[in-house]
């Protein structure tokens, strides 16, 4: 509902996508008003949402709500890809443990009390149970882990409302420890296991979808488990911070595999888990990067270079990754001087020409490192081009002997180099 085509400063009007829907629950009329976060627009490629802008969403479901009140529906439930995170489930009226800086909290908050019975919320993959400003508001984690429920008892007679009944959220599994009740792992074999139970009945699975699940990870059993050749004498921790050995393993990679001047990589976000010690596996890469994005090489000048690592430089706790070069950032006067220099020492000017590899999702906008020089709708883009990911496998099989993290270490040389504050007031100087 809240997701609007700049043309035309309404709902985007596509096959399939309504603002709500009502449906009738055993004589009970249920209005639904679907809603995305704030932030839509951030967190995808850039050039596949142009044209698009995202309407705040208290407005917007205060709007719809009272539309399908004065339609007669019963209960409103929004259905929100926003959310927060409540740590404490034992009271749903307290909410002392939730974030209430968190989106849906304050989306909540800004509702008019009694307009909406219902909010489900996600996109953050936290769990919420409870009841803000007089509504129910549940979230129920990631990966079909847990569900949520709520009972509302309404009187069919006059349609009020007569009670409530918010349930904490509850772990989805087919098996339980019965020394702590928590669910046990797939495939676990142990005399401590029962079967888990929902409203005192055993929870059996569709032997048709059994089967059909089994039979995949099965398959994808045999390609997680594939070695690549290569030992880790230690793990390579997921990155804390833009500059760690992970990140500088990763984008090093990338650059030599690719033979271009320098990599730049999002490896805060980019980059999903660390890599275990001991024999590195074929999964253990995937999970570090689940995702199918394909490398583009950019031609780009010293001075588009230079304003890129300008925006980054304001970009704190998520700053881009490099290999193939050292930035220097000071801030002069109110100024931001950036000075690049190249692997060999060579110190890159606004006039020298760079080959620079990184992914599809950034090229197109992805998390905003190409913006400031980025062309209507994106670089272009090869769907011909390897993926990143087959990429680093490729290499990592062509390694012999061990790799340790100390290898990637960087913290004699780093490769940003900046002020402990630097004032985001502070912009880049004038081309020289």
């Amino acid at each position: 509902a809240n997701l609007i085509d700049s043309a035309t400063g309404k709902p985007v009007a596509w096959e399939n996508v309504r603002q709500t829907i009502v449906t009738d629950v055993q004589g009970i009329k249920v209005g639904v008003i679907g809603v995305t976060t704030a932030y839509a627009l951030q967190t995808t490629i850039s050039a596949n949402v142009t044209g698009l802008e995202v309407a705040p969403l208290a407005e917007t479901i205060a709007r719809y709500a009272k539309e399908l009140r004065r339609d007669g529906a019963d209960l409103v439930i929004v259905a929100a890809h926003a959310g927060a995170h409540c740590g404490s489930f034992d009271d749903p009226a307290d909410i002392t443990s939730c974030d209430s800086d968190g989106e849906i909290m304050r989306v909540a908050q800004d509702l008019p009390p009694g307009l909406v019975d219902l909010i489900v919320g996600g996109h953050v993959h936290q769990g919420i149970a409870h009841v803000v400003n007089g509504m129910a508001i549940t979230s129920n984690y990631s990966s079909t882990r847990a569900f949520g429920r709520v009972d509302f008892v309404v009187d069919r007679e006059t349609g009020r409302l007569v009670s409530r009944t918010v349930f904490p959220p509850h772990k989805a599994c087919l098996k339980r420890l019965t020394s702590t009740g928590d669910c046990a792992l797939p495939g676990s074999d142990s005399d401590d296991l029962v079967n888990a139970t929902y409203e005192g009945r055993d929870v059996i699975p569709s032997p048709d979808v059994l089967a059909i699940a089994e039979r995949a990870a099965r398959y994808a059993e045999t390609i997680r488990e594939q070695r690549l050749g290569v030992h880790l004498a230690a793990a390579f921790e997921r990155p804390p911070a833009t500059e760690s050995p992970l990140s500088n393993l990763i984008t090093d990679v990338l650059r030599h595999a690719a033979g271009t001047d320098i990599a730049i990589h999002n490896v805060i976000g980019g980059i999903r888990s660390g890599l275990p010690a001991g024999d590195l596996t074929f999964g253990s890469v995937y999970e570090m990067f689940p995702f199918d994005n394909r490398i583009v090489i950019l031609d780009l000048s010293g001075a588009e270079l230079r304003r890129i690592i300008a925006a980054q430089a304001h970009n704190h706790g998520r700053r881009a990754g490099f290999s193939g070069m050292r930035v220097f950032v000071a801030c002069e006067q109110g100024e931001l001087d950036v000075v690049m220099r190249l692997a060999d020492g060579r110190e890159l000017d606004d006039d020298d020409r760079v080959s620079v590899l990184t992914d599809d999702f950034l090229a197109l906008g992805g998390d905003a490192i190409f913006t400031p020089i980025m062309p209507d709708g994106g670089f272009a883009t090869d769907l011909g081009e390897p993926r990143t990911r087959d990429i680093l496998v490729q290499w990592f099989r062509q390694q012999a002997g061990p790799l340790s993290p100390d290898d990637f270490s960087t913290a004699d040389a780093p490769r940003w180099n900046l002020p402990e504050s630097l004032p985001g007031t502070c912009r880049l100087a004038a081309a020289k």
